[in-house]
This record gives structure tokens, sequence and C-alpha cells, in this order.
């Protein structure tokens, strides 16, 4: 055993050696196998990724097999030792779980190490998982799930006395125990911060499931970043293992061919270590963030897919509803007004004239009939074939939500958007324009100051709902190029949008081949949008169902704002009003709208070099100095303060790099 230890050792240095890893990586370490028979479980591959691991995570570690958990800490805390004289040998389920934690949440002991297991199967857990990653807002998620904080644990001390404490769970062991609970994976769109799972459920235990998130660094970031690493080796078509470092699986057989970087935002439902055969289901992360906003500390929900999972109904989903299912709920009054890109369903009663009026109309996306004529909005912009619309044509440009309006332009950059909408902030609207308080009262105030955290705006390109300004402005200047009646690529901009979309350089096609997509993929789900008056049910990229959202059907006829429509038509700017006095409105009649954009975006490109020289000269120096501290600190590693200041000075660095070669 000591010789199989001492070549155990020499691999992991060799190892170390030849891949040099970073020895400041404040991290987990997760890594794994699963197959289909337990006999072609390899133990010395298991062990050579826990060695490996051990660069990650340095607080404790843990492995799980046959229901079972070992924790190792203190003198065991380095995988090395943990193993010395230790049997790995699954011999009923064929996963194997393991786990090098690095503290980030919580203290260093046996409770707080991973793996963690809920549920009792026969003296076995029913569920074990484990995470990498630290969440930033799991106290809110555990309330709103119903999951309690904190609980009581028992042990004997050395005179055989039990000693009961209470402790509080750290961020993973409630992550993992909302999944088990509810039997879903709807919290995997709704954590802050970062994650890379697997667990697995005894009561199917052939199957492994893996996840690792992609989310923006921050609520303001232009894009999205993979929140902790995750990769795969398929041994065979029944042999994989996994581990948080790819470079660890090519010691064990692993290459280019055979080595994955498993999709971010994914579930992989793995049964027989057969991974290509995975069943994917995707999580929606669009309004999640690594960090939390703080200039706004409300707790916001965001809604993802709910997928049963554990051996409940996930293939039932995946097959019904395909991987883009959303669960309908009732809405309750808060999450109404959050201001989500993509909104579940809210629960509509139905008037029966209504869905008979929808139902007799042929099924086809591209033959979608309008709720009412186009005058009858009154330029304000509809949802309609998957796209937004206004007066008859898909709009662009930058919109902010009107509650009880709709969408209301505000310019075409994101630096005119700003501008326009700090002109009408604690204004009053009548519907059409905005006054000032003093100079018009018959109306209501849509936007306040005191309640204000950022503008609300929305990027739309050829009536397609953008995620990001950095996707907006790349497909704004592709549309700015184009052929008068042309329209950009479906399947690019499916790539970048909020919601399914069809492709309007078709008049129209066939019912059984209407194509709409999402993501670049032919969609099976059902959708709406904050706004539309319709819901979308969606299988294999065609339209099979609609429904009317009264939600906001009946919001867009209310008379919500005080002036009538025939009386708001009439209406002109007041000579009171004082909103728009420093504008010389004859002088832009007299300038052509080409020429103002050129002249807007010259303007915004000379900003952005003087904002780029800036931070480079600014950025440069104060990046050598951390990493000057960083250097002093390396020595006194092993500290737990200097881990801190090891951490922060990483993580701020490299965000440092990453926004100034953004762009």
């Amino acid at each position: 055993m000591i010789q199989t230890i001492l070549i155990l050792l020499l691999i992991h240095y060799i190892g170390l050696f030849i891949f040099k890893p970073k020895h400041n990586t404040l991290n987990c370490g997760l890594f794994g196998w699963s197959g289909k028979d337990t006999r072609k479980f390899n133990k010395d591959k298991f062990d050579k990724l826990g060695m490996l691991n051990v660069e990650r995570g340095k607080s404790s570690c843990g492995i799980s097999f046959d229901g079972d958990i070992q924790i190792g800490t203190d003198s065991t805390k380095f995988y090395y030792d943990f193993i010395v004289d230790r049997e790995i040998k699954p011999k009923r389920f064929p996963v194997v779980i393991g786990h090098t934690r690095q503290a980030s949440n919580g203290t260093v002991n046996v409770y707080n190490a991973h793996p963690f297991g809920f549920g009792d199967n026969e003296n076995d857990f029913i569920f074990i998982g484990a995470h990498n990653g630290t969440l930033k807002n799991h106290k809110e998620l555990a309330k709103k799930y119903e999951i309690e904080e904190s609980v009581e644990n028992s042990y004997f001390d050395k005179f055989d006395k039990e000693i009961t404490i209470k402790r509080d769970k750290i961020d993973s062991e409630l992550l993992l125990e909302i999944i088990y609970t509810h039997k879903n994976f709807k919290v995997l769109s709704e954590y802050i911060g970062g994650a890379a799972l697997t667990f697995t459920d005894t009561t199917n235990p052939n199957v492994l499931y893996l996840f690792k998130g992609k989310s923006k660094d921050w609520p303001s970031s232009s894009h999205e970043t993979t929140e902790r690493p995750l990769f795969v080796y398929i041994e065979n078509k029944n042999s994989m293992y996994y581990s948080s470092l790819e470079e660890s699986l090519r010691t064990i057989g692993g290459n280019d061919h055979n080595i994955i970087d498993i999709e971010p935002n994914t579930v992989y439902k793995i049964t027989d270590g057969d991974f290509k055969n995975a069943i994917m289901i995707p999580i929606t992360r669009i309004n999640a963030s690594q960090n939390p906003s703080y200039l706004n500390t409300k707790n916001t929900n965001v809604y993802g897919p709910n997928y049963g999972m554990c051996g409940f109904d996930d293939e039932y989903y995946a097959e019904k509803y395909g991987t883009a299912f959303i669960e309908t709920k009732k809405e309750t009054k808060e999450e109404k007004s959050n201001t989500l890109i993509t909104l579940p369903a809210a629960k509509t009663v139905i008037k029966e004239k209504e869905v008979e009026k929808i139902k007799d109309k042929p099924l086809n996306i591209y033959e979608e009939s309008l709720l009412k004529p186009h005058d009858e909005y009154h330029g304000r912009p509809y949802f309609h074939k998957l796209r937004w619309w206004r007066n008859g044509q898909p709009i662009t440009g930058i919109f902010t939500y009107i509650f009880e309006y709709g969408y209301y332009y505000v310019g075409d950059t994101e630096k005119a958007a700003n501008e326009r909408f700090y002109q009408i902030l604690d204004c009053v609207f009548d519907g059409k324009i905005f006054y000032d308080n003093d100079a018009f009262t018959k109306g209501k105030i849509p936007f306040q100051s005191s309640r204000l955290v950022e503008p609300p705006l929305y990027y739309f390109v050829q009536g397609v709902q953008i995620k990001t300004y950095f996707d907006y402005a790349f497909f704004h200047n592709k549309f700015r190029a184009l052929s008068p009646g042309n329209y950009l690529d479906a399947i690019e901009l499916s790539n970048v949008s909020t919601h399914p979309i069809i492709n309007l350089n078709f008049a129209t096609r066939e019912l059984v081949n209407q194509n709409i997509v999402k993501d670049g993929k032919v969609y099976t789900g059902k959708t709406t949008l904050l706004g539309a008056e319709k819901i979308y049910h969606i299988e294999k990229g065609n339209l099979i169902n609609l429904e009317i959202n009264n939600f906001y059907s009946n919001i867009l006829d209310s008379s919500y704002y005080s002036i009538e429509k025939e009386e708001s038509s009439e209406i002109k700017l007041s000579n009171e009003s004082t909103l728009f006095k420093d504008i010389d409105f004859e002088e832009i009649k007299e300038q052509n709208d080409d020429d103002l954009l050129e002249e807007m975006i010259a303007k915004e490109k000379e900003t952005t070099q003087i904002v780029r020289d800036i931070c480079e000269e600014d950025f440069t120096e104060p990046i050598k100095d951390f990493q000057q501290v960083r250097n002093k600190m390396f020595k006194y590693s092993e500290n737990p303060l200097a881990i801190k200041v090891i951490s922060f000075i990483d993580n701020t660095s490299r965000e440092m790099k990453e926004f100034i070669n953004q762009y």
C-alpha cells in the first residue's frame, strides 16, 4: 500500500511540474467517475484526479460512493493524506463523487465539508452532491424555498458525552438542499454567484448530474463569463471521469479528442456513464449575475426552467415540452412588476369567445393576426409574429418600458438613451408626450427619481429584443448596412435574442416547417414577454397554440392616463413647458437624419477613445502595485487573511484586465 501511495505522489508532483497549476487558485475542486459496471472503476485514476485537485482546495476533502460519504479534515484535509489506507471501491452504485474544498463561506469543519447528503434510503443518503463556487444570495433563496438556514448536529466527545451544537448551513449545502427538496432545477436560474455542481440520486443510482453556470460578472456587464470550470473525459461508451482541471484528465488518458468542456447553463443527466447520450436540460441565467448590484438591494426573482429531476419527471418534460420549457405559475403582484426580459406565462382566465377567435385561425406564426388594427395601438409597439412592431414596421432602437403604456423610444445609442431618459425623469406623461410637472398635470409620472436605481432600457433590432447593449451595437451596425426590405439572418439574431423568433425573409412557411428558433436551435416551449398580449405555445419549431395574456391585453386597453385618445392626438407642446426650452426644433428639422446619426456616432467614438486612454493609463500602475503586494503575501499563503488578500488581488486584477481588453 505504501508503495502505491509513493507512486501516486510521484505522479502527482510530476503532473504539477508539467502542467504548472496556479498555486494561488482559491476555488474548490470537483472530480469523479460514472459508469455502468462498478468493476470498471479505476481507483488509481480517481486518486490522481483527487491529488491534482488539491491545488484547488486545501481546507478539507471528501468522497461519496454506494450511498455513503467520507470526509477528510485536519490531518487528512489534503487528499493525498486522506487516501492512505482507505478503500474506495464501489460495489452497488456506479457513481463516485470527489471534492476538495477551499473554504469561502463558513468555517472549516467536518459539517461544512463536501459532499453533502440528504434524505434516508435504507441507511443510504437519497441525494448526494458537491459544489464548487460561492453564492451571494443563499439566505434569500433559503427563505424563498422555506429551507431552514441552521441545523443542530450531535457528536460524542472523548468521554462519550453527547454534545449538540447549532450551526448555520453554508451556501453550498443550501443550494443542494433546495434542489433535493423541490425536485427541480429552478434555483439554478436564481442564484447570484458562481457554481459548478455534481450530484446523484441513490434511488436512481446509475445517474450522475453535472452543471456549471455562466452569467454576467455584474448586472451591468455587457458579456457573460463561465463561473467555474468543469471538464469530462470520455473513456469509453459507459465510463467517464470529470474534473475541475482539464490537465488532470490528461494524466489519466484524456486527449483533445475525448476531453469535453461541458456546455454552461446546462444540466447534464448522464446514465450508465454514457456522456454522449446524456439528456441536456438548459438553464436560463439571462438575468443572473456573479455579483449583486449594490445600487439595488431589492431581491428580484428570476424564473427559469423548472425541470423535474432525481428520477421524477425530467425525461417527461424534456420529451413533451423540449429543452426550453418554462413552468406556468400564478405571478404575485411583485413578480409582475419586475422588469424581467422573459417572463413565465401568467395564469390567465380566458374568455370563451377569445379562445375560439384564436383557435379558428390557422396556427401558422407567419399568418398570425393582430387582436386589433394597427391604428388602434396609437403608435405604441406591439408583439406580433414573435417580433415587436410599431405602425406596421419592426422597431429598432433603445426603448424604456412605461407601465400601462408599453415601450417608449429613447434613442439609438446607450448614451443618447440615458440622456433622454433623464430628461423625462419626474415628468408627467399623458400617453403621448412628457411634460414638466409644473407645466402639465393631467397625467401620470412613470419614472420618479426617488425610486430610480438605473434607467430600465431595452434593446431592439428589427423587432427582436436583444439581451445586451454589446450585442445590440453589433447587430445595429449590421442592420444599418442592409438594403431596404431585407432582414438580418434569423439564426444569428436568435443567439442574442431574449425570445424565440422566425425568419422574416420568408413571407410564409408550411405549418409543419415554421422553423421557430432560439439560441440557434429549433425551439420548443411556452413564451411570452413583458407587454405582449399573447402566450405562444411552440413545439419543435411550430406554433401549436395561442392564449390571450389578459394581464397585458387589459392594461393596453385601460384608460390609465387621464387624457382621452382623441384629445391627446391634438396636444402640442405647451408654451409654459420648460422641458425642451433649450432645444432648437427648427434647426433639428433642417438636419438630415443620416447626418445626425453620423455626428452622434463620431462624437461617441471620440469620447470612447478618450475614456479608453484614461483606463489604459490609470489602470496599468495599480495592477503592477497589486502584483507586488500579492508576491509579498504568497509566502504566507496558509494564513486565512493572506488567502483573502491574494484572492481579492487576483479577482480585481483579472476584472480590470478583462474590462480594458473588452474595449
